[in-house]
């Protein structure tokens, strides 16, 4: 395997079969945490309560980048993972800003409003936790670690993989 970081969906049964075990190993629980984490979101996008869904959403994405990170070996302290989720989300926040405002404050009109706000914050933290933990994998891959990771450098790379999550 080269030294280049692999990336988790680009990787298939085949291809993890010929992998170094630990290299296999270490995919399939990552793999474990991002699906597990992207449910959980869900989960927090259903939270009727405005605004504290998006607090939610944030934990859960936390937890994912420093378990992550436990698999490789490294961790976060709380105030780098503080930074990087606020870096990250702040990243996507753009591209998708005023779609999390409305989703989540939607949820304050009974009915359409609060069915509008579910379904939008869903798709949203699916794509968000998703494109968030295959940028941290991919770092992780190519031998980073918590004290290396840059979120400033993995910009590009997390709008284009919260742009594949959004398609899927």
């Amino acid at each position: 395997m080269t030294s280049s970081a692999t990336n988790v969906s680009d990787v298939s049964d085949v291809e993890v079969k010929d992998l170094a075990p630990e290299t296999s190993d270490k995919l399939d629980q990552v793999s474990k945490l991002i699906s597990n984490a992207a449910k959980w979101s869900v989960g927090a996008a259903l939270i009727p309560v405005p605004n504290v869904d998006v607090l939610v959403i944030g934990g859960i994405q936390a937890k994912l980048v420093n378990d992550i990170a436990k698999v490789y070996g490294s961790g976060f302290t709380k105030e780098k993972l503080r930074s990087v989720i606020t870096v990250l989300g702040g990243t996507l926040a753009p591209a998708i800003g005023a779609d999390i405002v409305v989703g989540s404050t939607a949820k304050m009109f009974p009915g359409y409003g609060s069915l509008f706000g579910f379904v939008s914050m869903s798709a949203f933290s699916v794509a968000a936790t998703y494109a968030i933990g295959k940028v941290m994998v991919k770092h992780f891959e190519g031998g980073g670690t918590a004290d290396s990771f840059s979120a400033e450098s993995v910009k590009a790379d997390l709008k284009e993989e919260f742009k594949k999550a959004v398609k899927k």
